[in-house]
């Protein structure tokens, strides 16, 4: 059987943009390794996820300390 791509799904909560920030280099690095990343904003609202077979969740980690 060829290989097909994995498609997935990156779902962000991007209410102060910073998952926006790291997502287009993390789509990057699962697209060279035969991943078809999708992205979508949880403030966009539902999403169907029949045509992914994983979903990556981003959210921002404001009070855990984490420095830039």
């Amino acid at each position: 059987m060829p290989f097909q791509p994995i498609p997935i799904l990156i779902v962000i909560d991007d209410t102060r943009g910073w998952c926006a920030k790291v997502v287009p280099d993390l789509q990057e690095l699962l697209s060279n390794r035969g991943f078809i990343a999708d992205v979508h904003r949880m403030q966009d609202g539902p999403i169907e996820l029949v045509e992914h077979r994983a979903v990556l969740l981003g959210a921002p980690t404001f009070g855990l300390g984490i420095r830039e």
